[in-house]
C-alpha cells in the first residue's frame, strides 16, 4: 500500500477517529466514507431531476440525450 502525506489537520482527525472507535475503526471509516459518498450521489440525482423537471424534458428525452 502507498503512503500518502496527509495535512497535519486531516491526521490529527484520523488520529482521533482511530482511538474513539478503537478496534475495527477501518472499517468504520470505511462505512462512514460510503454513506457520504451515497448521500452527494443522491443530491446529484436530485438536482439534474429538477433540472430536467424545470425544461420539461421527461426521463425518456433525458436518458436519450445523455445515451447519444
Amino acid at each position: 500500500m502507498r503512503s500518502v502525506a496527509l495535512p497535519e489537520d486531516v491526521a490529527e482527525a484520523l488520529e482521533r477517529f482511530r482511538r474513539a472507535r478503537g478496534r475495527g475503526w477501518r472499517k468504520a471509516l470505511m462505512d462512514l466514507l460510503t454513506q457520504e459518498e451515497r448521500k452527494a450521489l443522491a443530491q446529484l440525482v436530485w438536482e439534474l431531476r429538477a433540472t430536467a423537471a424545470s425544461q420539461g424534458l421527461t426521463e425518456e428525452e433525458v436518458a436519450r440525450r445523455l445515451e447519444g
